[in-house]
């Protein structure tokens, strides 16, 4: 069971999404939106003409409300990080998680209609409190296949070589951070290999359209 908190493809508590077509690359950003860098990101993807999807803190939606009209009006999708990202957030009872998500749903639907919804835990932490919040607020859950490592060095190039092994491996939901500044090189270092080897680019929602 505890195995099963920690690894959300196994479905334990709920159905999550944690993996996509192998020629399509998914590129996800979470604990945005970051004031200092996010934009710097945004910049580069819509000069390469890549959606991407950003899971965001709601609280920091409130503090970063351009960042968050420059996500919105370039054709990305965003998501559900939960309003507080707290440390204890795995310890919550389920009405609690379910107030923080409706906050952070409620913030992110001023700009992104809320019929589109998707919620990625705080930590990648799932449990049953958590699964039957993200049930009361009828969302989505996504997880990822790809995980970057990007919070743990800034190291490009190691950081790269981990991310290329999973990509060749059709591993394409990719995780990173967008208030990290290696997040922006990393970012340019997939989507060159990926437009070199006729790889799309997507976001998550279409993958959750596929489910129905």
């Amino acid at each position: 069971m505890s195995f099963g908190i920690f690894k959300l493809s196994l479905n334990f508590f709920a159905p999550a999404i944690t993996s996509g077509d192998a020629d399509t690359i998914y590129l996800t950003y979470d604990d945005g939106p970051d004031a200092e860098h996010t934009s710097s990101i945004l910049a580069f993807l819509k000069e390469e003409e890549v959606a991407a999807s950003f899971f965001v803190i709601g609280s920091k939606v409130e503090e970063n409300p351009q960042t968050m009209r420059e996500i919105a009006g370039g054709n990305h999708f965003i998501g559900n990080h939960s309003f507080s990202h707290a440390p204890l957030f795995q310890f919550w009872k389920t009405k609690r998680v379910f107030e923080d998500l409706k906050k952070s749903a409620d913030t992110i639907a001023v700009y992104q209609h809320p019929s589109r919804k998707a919620f990625r835990p705080p930590i990648g932490i799932m449990n049953p409190n958590i699964a039957k919040a993200a049930l009361l607020v009828r969302t989505a859950i996504i997880g990822w296949n790809n995980r970057t490592l990007d919070t743990t060095t800034t190291d490009v190039e190691k950081l790269w070589r981990r991310t290329k092994r999973k990509l060749e491996k059709g591993k394409t939901i990719v995780l990173l951070h967008d208030n990290r500044p290696q997040a922006l090189q990393l970012t340019k270092r997939i989507v060159q290999w990926g437009k070199e080897n006729g790889m799309k680019f997507d976001t998550v929602e279409h993958l959750i359209n596929e489910l129905t």
